[in-house]
């Protein structure tokens, strides 16, 4: 346990101590419980809470709360939040530290609805709060709250409240930038997941550090490529030390010390089926990182299995260009290859009928060629994601 400092006096403490529990929950919102109790000891409140609340549309976005019961936190945002006497009170009152009865007479306040039907059976009377980060009906507000027979909150707890708001606000605006950046996170790897062609994200060791099932699957094969103790190999030496010094040049130059373009190789596979695609190329670090360090992605390799069934072609086209269900069985056998006599031969049509149904494709798609509807049918985005 840390010596205490001489100069400092038991209130200074424990004021740095909730101050440092505080920045503590700006990587993980699960400590704003413990946070929120030494908050109110402070205080000298039972309860207390950390809101997120969107007054405008009556919805509760976040809470940490402690001595609520359960189901009266269910009903506040199913119902009270929407009846609170204070919501024209937060949309005007400066965000600064407040009593509550500085907004409402407290003659008025136990008069509400509110108050005998959700405050008063928990035992809630007096509020001290601070509002912040207010947007339009969204703000946030720290609360803390004592009951009806005791002592009113005065200008002693105001002054606590006063002196951690600003480290409450840095947190909550830190914390709501990790959010952000989360959420651009995990939208990105859910892109990569769906992706039909396989994306390796590779470290500044020249690791795989995350690979999307569609890699997967293909290292998981091993023809033509793998992983083995940690690095790429191909299914000839000649082309695994061609890999990897395309990995090692991406990768460098991803850490900022070379500007190598990256490159692409075609991968032999033992099974003589096609072979493999692959296109290695940097990423540059200060973009796609918070900071240096081991684990981070400097480089990317895109794998494409050009043997990978293609989701149907002809669905893709009658969804996007209205095709009939005819129309779209043609262009699926054109798409694939097939010449417009095999097509007619497969969907046992007249070539006359499948002339016609090939104009009414052409048109409805403003191509005018085979090679035009294959390039369109390809290209199409739809052709870069797997089913949901």
């Amino acid at each position: 346990m840390p010596r205490k400092s001489p100069f400092l006096n038991r209130k200074t403490e424990e004021l740095l101590d909730v101050i440092g529990h505080i920045y503590e929950t700006a990587v993980d919102d699960s400590l704003w419980s413990e946070a929120l109790e030494k908050i109110c000891k402070l205080v000298d409140a039972p309860y207390g809470n950390l809101s997120v609340i969107d007054f405008a549309q009556s919805n509760l976005n976040f809470m940490q709360g402690i001595r609520y019961d359960p189901e009266y936190l269910r009903t506040y945002d199913e119902y009270f939040l929407s009846v609170s006497p204070y919501r024209e009170a937060f949309f005007s009152v400066p965000e600064q530290v407040h009593i509550g009865f500085e907004n409402l007479p407290e003659s008025d306040y136990v008069q509400t609805e509110y108050y005998n039907d959700w405050a008063l059976p928990q035992g809630l009377h007096d509020d001290l709060g601070y509002i912040f980060n207010r947007d339009g009906g969204r703000m946030v507000i720290l609360n803390c709250t004592r009951g009806r027979n005791a002592q009113r909150f005065g200008s002693a707890e105001m002054d606590t409240f006063r002196i951690l708001a600003p480290h409450i606000k840095r947190v909550v605006d830190l914390r709501q930038r990790f959010w952000a950046l989360q959420n651009q996170q995990d939208a990105s790897l859910a892109v990569l997941e769906r992706l039909r062609f396989g994306v390796i994200l590779v470290d500044d060791e020249e690791r795989p550090l995350h690979a999307n099932p569609a890699a997967e699957d293909i290292l998981g094969a091993g023809d033509g490529l793998c992983v083995t103790r940690g690095h790429f190999s191909a299914g000839l030496h000649g082309e695994t030390q061609a890999l990897r010094k395309l990995i090692h040049q991406a990768v460098l130059t991803g850490r900022g010390e070379a500007g190598f373009a990256g490159g692409t190789l075609a991968l032999t596979r033992r099974s003589n089926a096609v072979p493999l695609s692959v296109l290695v190329s940097p990423l540059r670090a200060e973009r796609h990182n918070l900071a240096p360090g081991r684990g981070r992605a400097c480089a990317v390799v895109l794998v494409s299995d050009q043997d990978k069934p293609l989701p149907s072609a002809g669905e893709m086209l009658r969804l996007l260009y209205g095709l009939t269900p005819a129309e779209a069985r043609l262009a699926e056998e054109l798409v694939s290859g097939r010449s417009l006599s095999e097509a007619s031969e497969r969907l046992r049509i007249s070539k006359a009928t499948a002339r016609n149904q090939l104009k009414a494709v052409f048109l409805k798609t403003d191509t005018h060629r085979q090679s035009a509807l294959v390039q369109l049918a390809l290209s199409t985005p739809a052709t870069w994601f797997e089913p949901s």
